[in-house]
């Protein structure tokens, strides 16, 4: 089993929280629809929060159940979407490095840039 790391890249500490009862906390949240998972690879339980925030979506629990958050295909994207949190659905077709700047070429039609 590889070694669990303490700390996440921006140096914030990773940990696991558990209720009174003894519950995941972040298990809860996630099955309830309030969380999105973010977790590491190095995480024992990285499988198993990705499947239920999957499950969660597909129920359109909690959060999942309001348009902001359900998942966008690139052809419906406007001007007006630009600078706002989304979740887009497309394929990486290409990627360019521009001096700090790195660029996704993604379908063909939206470039997602990503400052260094």
């Amino acid at each position: 089993m590889p070694r669990q790391r303490k700390l996440n890249p921006f140096g914030r500490t990773l940990a696991y929280v558990y209720t009174e009862k003894g519950e995941h906390l972040q298990e809860l949240l996630l099955a309830n629809g309030f969380a999105k998972s973010k977790v590491f690879q190095n995480d024992m339980f990285w499988h198993c929060l990705a499947d239920i925030e999957t499950v969660t979506r597909r129920n359109y629990f909690g959060l999942w159940r309001h348009q902001d958050y359900k998942v966008r295909s690139i052809e419906t994207l406007s001007r007006e979407d630009s600078h706002r949190w989304l979740e887009v659905r497309g394929v990486v077709r290409g990627y360019e490095r521009k001096g700090q700047l790195f660029e996704l070429i993604i379908d063909e039609k939206l470039v997602l840039v990503v400052a260094k």
